[in-house]
């Protein structure tokens, strides 16, 4: 598990409601179980966050693929910093 600090980035998707039952569907709610609102943080699974970012990029630039777009550049940061 990684741990990301979310100060600088806007994640107010991880507060939309996730309707369905898909892929995109199920990431966003095993990326939102990990969100603590009061520490900021996000902690996500390696396969997780290798999901990110392959379905920001490889699914086109629907709204899930817009949504995931802060937590991208949170994750492809040096170092995680």
């Amino acid at each position: 598990m990684r741990t990301i600090q979310l100060a600088d980035f806007d994640f107010g998707f991880l507060n939309q409601t996730v309707r369905g039952a898909g892929g995109f569907q199920n990431l966003l709610r095993r990326i939102k179980a990990g969100y603590d609102p009061r520490a900021g943080t996000l902690q996500i699974s390696a396969l997780d966050e290798e999901r990110v970012i392959r379905y920001s990029a490889d699914y086109g630039g629907g709204g899930f693929q817009g949504r995931l777009g802060p937590l991208v550049a949170a994750l492809t940061r040096p170092n995680g910093e």
